[in-house]
């Protein structure tokens, strides 16, 4: 008995002294971020109209200061506080096979915004984690089936420090 309190009380303590030695991982405050998956949802409307692709890019991100996310009583879509996120939309000529905008000259068309990712807003601390992202766009079934798309994204945070940018791989839509 006597012997069980001690073990006890010695994995207590070593837990202890295990997490108080923890520190916060360190990360630029500039954000960066990685490819992570990209994939489509095939959405069938119960309306009766066409059906469409929906395509949904995820990436892993990482922040020193974790500014990442516009709050909801920002509203002002003014730069460079309009988007947070970046992204254009590439297809694949069946001619050249090579990559084109999907819309020539689109850049800024599917931009969005995402809303804050840290716990406060007001605490700075580094920011991990991913962030999944579906394509404003709706890709017609009839006219986009077989269709290869890539897709850049960057993201900004509110100190307006851009990350880097990412391709991501060849989404073929099914």
């Amino acid at each position: 008995m006597m012997r069980t309190r001690l073990l006890t009380g010695f994995v207590v303590l070593l837990g202890l002294m295990a997490t108080s030695c923890l520190k916060p991982p360190e990360y630029p405050e500039t954000p960066s971020i990685e490819f992570k998956s990209v994939r489509v949802e095939r959405i069938t409307p119960t309306d009766g109209s066409t059906p469409f692709f929906k395509p949904i890019v995820t990436i892993s991100f990482k922040d020193g200061d974790g500014d990442l996310g516009i709050p909801d009583n920002q509203q002002t879509y003014a730069p460079p506080f309009d988007y947070n996120y970046f992204i254009e939309i590439f297809i694949r000529n069946p001619q050249s096979g090579a990559f084109e905008p999907l819309i020539p000259g689109s850049t800024g068309v599917y931009d969005s915004r995402f809303p804050p990712l840290a716990p406060t807003e007001d605490k700075k601390a580094p920011l991990r984690g991913d962030l999944e992202f579906s394509v404003n766009s709706n890709f017609n079934v009839v006219t986009y089936t077989g269709a290869q798309l890539r897709f850049t994204v960057r993201i900004r945070d509110r100190a307006l420090n851009e990350s880097n940018t990412i391709t991501t791989d060849i989404l073929t839509l099914r």
